[in-house]
């Protein structure tokens, strides 16, 4: 139940599928162009972004957990790839929460701080990979650590990554400082290996994320 803060009523997921249709010009089957249905596009993007209106810094919202404050949000973050993994920050949120319910009770606390972090990641080899997002350490300008999200929090990413696979989910890290005075996150995330030969991939992710 509580991890409804997270993954289910609390956060917007920021993406847009466009929907694409492939259309045939000048009667030539060799010449064809990708068309994007503008009207069923501009519908979703005026949906989303009146949800995002609500979801932006400064504004408070409720839920059957409890109330929460959006101190800042950073969305419209550049992809990032290593090896075969390509990880879409979709949009990274600091928000504190005076909670109730179930969630105050698996916390032992009625008041929490943290960072949210909403993702897609992408295996573009034909083979299983292994990949732990949920092991990263964050780092804040206010020199506060967090190492692994918090799991009870979190969705679970499970680790193995099939070929050509997708998975989609949310890394929450609590914090125990003033979240008013972020300005900027490092991630850190180790890089993907094969689960067999245990060889890596790629290289070491690390990257920042200022709001």
């Amino acid at each position: 139940m509580y991890r409804k803060l997270i993954i289910g009523t609390l956060i917007l997921v920021f993406s847009i599928t466009g929907c694409r249709v492939w259309e045939q010009l000048d009667d030539d089957p060799t010449e064809k162009y990708v068309v994007e249905n503008i009207s069923n596009e501009n519908g979703k993007r005026n949906e989303l972004q009146q949800k995002n209106d609500k979801m932006r810094p400064g504004n408070s919202f409720e839920t059957e957990e409890g109330s929460f404050f959006i101190h800042a949000l950073k969305d419209n973050i550049e992809k990032i790839r290593t090896g075969p993994i390509e990880i879409e920050i979709e949009s990274a949120q600091v928000v504190s929460g005076q909670i109730k319910g179930e969630i105050e009770k698996n916390l032992k606390k009625d008041q929490i701080h943290y960072v949210l972090i909403d993702l897609v990641i992408s295996n573009y080899y034909s083979s299983e990979v292994s990949f732990h997002p949920e092991r990263s350490i964050i780092t804040t300008n206010t020199e506060e650590i967090v190492e692994n999200a918090n799991m009870l929090l979190s969705d679970d990413f499970g680790g193995a990554l099939k070929g050509e696979g997708t998975k989609r989910g949310k890394l929450v890290y609590l914090l125990e400082g003033d979240p008013g005075y972020i300005e900027w996150i490092t991630v850190k995330i180790a890089s993907p290996y094969n689960p067999k030969t245990k060889e890596r991939l790629g290289d070491d992710l690390e990257f920042r994320l200022r709001f």
